[in-house]
């Protein structure tokens, strides 16, 4: 039984650290487009994708939901938006979501492997809706 414990535990610890790679060479290649003048300061916002229990800071912090997002930042990359589900049912109203999800962002690299192995898969079709916006066309010579 140990044995099998420490076997997944190999498993599930190199698929952090491959997906840790992925992210950092994600982050480092939208940094530079956005260094190098090809984008404007942009912010994609994708679906929450996470909603657990929390004690949190909005409205009714008793016993409050946290709802998790990710969120494509141009200047820094893969990030993670948190929630209080009372605040993001106030902001979504105002449509200011994209300008308070940059105020709650915290780098992907930075949250937990739980929370990367959920969010990172989004960021395929995220990176899609970036390069979309490219101030130049690019076309392989």
């Amino acid at each position: 039984m140990l044995q099998r414990l420490r076997e997944m535990v190999d498993v599930l610890t190199a698929g952090a650290a491959a997906r840790a790679k992925q992210i950092a060479m994600f982050d480092q290649q939208v940094l530079q487009l956005h260094e190098i003048g090809l984008i404007l300061p942009t912010t994609i916002v994708g679906h929450i994708l996470i909603s657990r229990s929390w004690a949190g800071f909005g409205y009714y912090s008793d016993d409050g939901i946290q709802l998790i997002q990710p969120v494509l930042l141009s200047e820094r990359g893969a990030a993670a938006a948190f929630w209080d589900a009372d605040d993001y049912m106030n902001v979504g109203c105002s449509g200011w979501l994209a300008y308070e999800a940059r105020q709650r962002c915290e780098l992907l690299q930075d949250c937990s492997v739980a929370i990367q192995a959920i969010l990172w898969p989004r960021f395929a079709s995220m990176l899609d809706q970036l390069l979309n916006s490219l101030l130049l066309p690019v076309t392989a010579a």
